[in-house]
């Protein structure tokens, strides 16, 4: 079986080409304005045609595209319902889009589930009934196995928002219209906002935000930074506690922490391991926290499985 997985994340698109589990090609699309999703299409069905020029594929031989998408999905109809990053992607025909230019089948699923569903199968997951991922990057998604199924719910969120999980009851207010989420608090859109309260690093940028990242805070960690370390803590201490909710919610044998963001992990995933180990309630010998194993791998291969079950129904 041959498929391409999009994965469309607000910076880059990443994309590539999987033959049996195996990536055989990759690529990535910088996204220069992400609420344009029309022009962001286009790219997407140039990178395919030239994903497919490269790996020798002929399109008659591709079973199908599978797309992960950075919003809420109706995973039955394969439509998108809402998004603040690609807010005219709303009800577009996926499917359409994809017979049309390839004659082809359409996964569409939420960009946190198909990164989770790479790393059930072949990852930090794999042999797995019961595991949890919290992905950290532009935004926070989630995603939850219990007794070796997917969490569905009646929209097909469950396990799924835990990036709008209240942490602070009088919090600001987040783009979901919630108030105090964890998205809002410890996210790469919300970091400007943390990095500007903060009185040294607010002088450090001297209001240029076009450098303020997670890797550029992370290396001035590194550095001793104390801005940058009450920052980092900060976040870390959000994460930590969203960590211990997934666990008190779905009690599983591995959380996954996979996300841009893990690109720190050396320093991320041991904060997260203590903090759970201090106020966990469950017993935390039992249970394993792994940086992904795929890392910005496992939405790619993830949609290869998920076409993969839809195909072999």
């Amino acid at each position: 079986m041959i498929s391409i997985s999009i994965d469309m994340g607000g910076t880059f698109v990443k994309t590539g080409i999987v033959s049996n589990g195996k990536i055989l090609k990759k690529g990535r699309i910088p996204v220069k304005d992400n609420r344009n999703f029309e022009a962001t299409l286009l790219l997407i069905t140039d990178e395919i045609n030239r994903l497919l020029s490269i790996a020798d594929v002929n399109a008659l031989e591709l079973n199908g595209i599978a797309i992960a998408f950075p919003g809420l999905v109706d995973y039955d109809n394969m439509k998108v319902t809402m998004t603040h990053k690609y807010p005219t992607a709303v009800d577009f025909d996926f499917i359409k889009w994809a017979k049309d230019n390839w004659d082809t089948s359409l996964a569409l699923i939420n960009d946190a589930r198909m990164a989770g569903i790479g790393e059930w199968h072949v990852g930090a997951g794999e042999g797995t009934k019961h595991m949890a991922m919290i992905t950290l990057g532009t935004g926070i998604g989630s995603f939850a196995t219990v007794d070796g199924k997917r969490l569905r719910g009646n929209g097909y969120r469950a396990g799924n928002l835990f990036g709008h999980i209240s942490l602070d009851i009088n919090g600001d207010r987040c783009q979901c219209n919630n108030l105090g989420c964890a998205e809002s608090l410890a996210s790469s859109w919300s970091l400007p906002q943390l990095v500007k309260q903060d009185e040294e690093l607010n002088e450090l940028v001297k209001d240029d935000d076009s450098v303020i990242n997670f890797k550029w805070l992370f290396d001035l960690y590194r550095e001793g930074n104390a801005g940058a370390i009450r920052v980092a803590d900060k976040c870390m201490h959000v994460w930590g506690v969203l960590a211990i909710n997934m666990i008190h919610s779905y009690d599983p044998q591995v959380l996954v922490l996979g996300g841009g963001i893990l690109n720190s992990a050396d320093i991320i995933v041991p904060y997260i391991r203590k903090q759970v180990d201090k106020y966990c309630w469950l017993n935390v010998d039992e249970i394993k926290i792994e940086h992904a194993f795929l890392g910005e791998d496992a939405s790619i291969v993830g949609g290869y499985f998920l076409l993969k079950e839809i195909l072999t129904k």
